[in-house]
């Protein structure tokens, strides 16, 4: 089987991760990440997967009309060669990228796709309410989990080195912030937590366009100490030796996200066997729901609060190595990758 991943060699490493899982499979001759492949055609591809729509353009960039006529017409191309198969990780571009053309953009990519990959159940429904689809091949396939980040340093060593104490009942947030909403959410959760010992941890940047200058400070300060107490933050993106000390250091990963599908988030957190706190929306409040994990209601920050304490109790009564033990059996690659190459066969 001949395996084109329709976008460039990307930082997410969950996608190099499965490109890897697939070439060591038995039934795989050769797996590329390639777009200009993609733009070029090969007739000897077998499957052609699609993950992010906007990826299929060079740097992200926003689709204009003449973009999206090239792009149809080798769609139209690759279904008559290959079979497509795209993963919905989000029903429409965030809200922070989105233009006059990216509706349309994702409409041709799930019209044109043979097959559809969801990673939780309510997935299927929510992109059918969206668009008025034909009839497809449509299979759910956990995500899979962050196995290549180091793991090493423990609980005491993480503290340690980012200054909270061992005392502390410590949030982290890991990754990009997409709006001043989900700044709001943190602050007015972490606000109103019954804990004398709350600490609340950010550790990521900011990504809505009007903070270009927080961008501009990250990286010629590298943290910001008190962005409002009690919750630090650190900014920047951070080398995959280091993302284990944010991880390993925290009782409760919170994602705190505003109308959300999927999240890297929730297996990030199960892999270092800890608590995850998210919103009850999306795939996200579905598989939290189904493990026995905190949600809140977004529009409520004092839900947030209540989630907080929640997971904190939880960790320490060992619900983040059950988290660890899921993963392990539902989100491992090898299981993974044969439900692709499975999904792949059904033509």
């Amino acid at each position: 089987m001949d395996i084109l991943l329709g976008c460039a060699e990307t930082l997410n490493p969950c996608v190099t991760r499965l490109r890897r899982a697939l070439e060591e499979h038995e039934d795989v001759d050769r797996v590329r990440h390639d777009l200009e492949a993609f733009w070029a055609g090969d007739p000897d591809t077998d499957i052609v997967h699609l993950q992010w729509p906007r990826a299929l353009f060079e740097n992200w960039q926003a689709p204009t009309e003449e973009s999206l006529v090239r792009l149809q017409d080798q769609l139209e191309y690759w279904g008559q060669t290959a079979r497509i198969v795209t993963t919905v990780h989000n029903i429409r571009a965030h809200g922070r990228s989105r233009g006059p053309f990216h509706d349309e953009l994702y409409r041709l990519v799930y019209e044109a796709s043979d097959g559809l990959i969801h990673i939780g159940t309510v997935s299927r429904d929510l992109l059918h309410d969206e668009y008025p689809l034909p009839e497809k091949d449509e299979v759910i396939i956990p995500h899979g989990w962050y196995d290549t980040l180091p793991n090493e340093v423990s609980r005491k060593q993480a503290r340690r080195e980012l200054g909270i104490s061992e005392q502390a009942a410590l949030a982290v947030v890991f990754g990009a912030l997409r709006s001043p909403d989900e700044v709001t959410l943190i602050r007015e959760g972490v606000r109103n937590w019954k804990n004398s010992r709350k600490r609340g941890f950010i550790a990521g940047r900011f990504t809505w366009p009007e903070n270009r200058l927080h961008d501009w400070a990250a990286k010629k300060y590298h943290r910001l100490r008190t962005l409002f107490l009690p919750v630090s933050f650190r900014f920047g993106r951070f080398a995959n030796s280091r993302i284990q000390y944010f991880l390993r250091a925290a009782d409760v990963l919170l994602i705190p996200r505003r109308r959300i599908l999927n999240s890297g988030g929730v297996p990030l957190g199960f892999t270092f066997g800890r608590v995850v706190a998210g919103p009850n929306e999306g795939v996200v409040g579905e598989i939290l729901g189904d493990t026995g994990n905190p949600t809140f209601d977004p529009n409520v920050p004092s839900s947030v609060a209540v989630a907080l304490q929640k997971g904190v109790e939880l960790q320490r009564d060992g619900h983040g190595e059950s988290n660890w033990t899921y993963a392990a059996r539902k989100m491992n690659w090898g299981s993974v990758a044969d439900q692709h190459i499975s999904f792949y066969a059904r033509r």
